[in-house]
Order: C-alpha cells, then structure tokens, then sequence
C-alpha cells in the first residue's frame, strides 16, 4: 500500500507527537514502522494495546511539557524581579 492511496497512514514516529485523537480510528488504518506497513484492523489486539499505550504517553509528555513551561516563564519572572530587588538595594546603598 502506498501513501498515495485513499487510505491512512501513520509513521511509528507520529505516535509520539502531540494529538488529542485516538490513535486506532476508522480512518487511521495503516501503521508504518521500520518502513513496513501494518493495518491496524489485522494486528493483535495485544499490539493495538501497546500502540495506544503510546499514544497516551505521548499526550502525557505534551502536558508535562506544557506544564514545564508555565514553571520556567514563572521562574523567569521571580529572577527578574530578583534582580530589580537586588538593584534597588544596591541604589539605596549608593545613595
């Protein structure tokens, strides 16, 4: 099957980026890894099971990330003002 067909198709790679859908849908119905293809439908459920257990890690390292973020701009903003404080006190004592 190739990409050119009507049908699906996911790289292994993608499975780990971000996306909130499901990765085993009606329209997803080819799965790529190591450059062979697989359709989802004629896997073991035990590998649908492993493929989704995926897909929710990688929804999981997105929020984290997103989540990091948030603390490190909040880190930034305390240095910041840090600094400012640090400033003004060596202001006053110049005065």
């Amino acid at each position: 099957m190739s990409k050119k067909q009507n049908k699906s198709y996911v790289k292994a790679t993608e499975i780990l980026e971000d996306s909130t859908e499901p990765i085993v849908t009606s329209e997803m119905e080819t799965l790529n890894i190591n450059g062979s293809d697989y359709e989802l439908e004629k896997l073991p459920q035990s590998a649908i099971d492993v493929v989704n257990s995926l897909k929710f890690l990688a929804q999981e390292i997105a929020r984290i990330d997103a989540e990091l973020a948030v603390y490190q701009t909040a880190r930034n903003a305390y240095t910041s003002q840090l600094k400012e404080e640090i400033d003004k006190m060596e202001s006053n004592l110049a005065d």
